[in-house]
């Protein structure tokens, strides 16, 4: 947000918020473990904003031990994107 802030400073936080999320597709979440490794924990998307936050949806999830990484099951809303501009992307990776 204070990046925003730089390129519009007068703009409010809600504003700010709007930006970022228009801005930023997905987080990619990493975190160190106790054995010192450092994995993808978490891929969430980024939606819209709120007064109080982002709207995100969880993508794919580190579950541990045998788990492994898993998808959730959902679908991001940008592959829409990507299908109208012509791509084809595989969307089974999610499920």
């Amino acid at each position: 947000a204070s990046a925003v802030r730089m390129d519009a400073p007068n703009a409010s936080r809600a504003a700010a918020r709007e930006m970022v999320a228009a801005a930023v597709d997905v987080v990619v979440c990493v975190a160190r473990f106790a054995d010192g490794t450092a994995r993808v924990c978490e891929v969430v998307e980024v939606g819209t904003c709120s007064d109080t936050g982002f709207r995100v949806q969880q993508l794919f999830s580190y579950r541990g031990g045998e788990g492994g990484f898993a998808a959730s099951g959902v679908v991001p809303q940008f592959y829409g994107e990507l299908e109208s501009r012509g791509l084809n992307p595989d969307s089974s990776i999610f499920r």
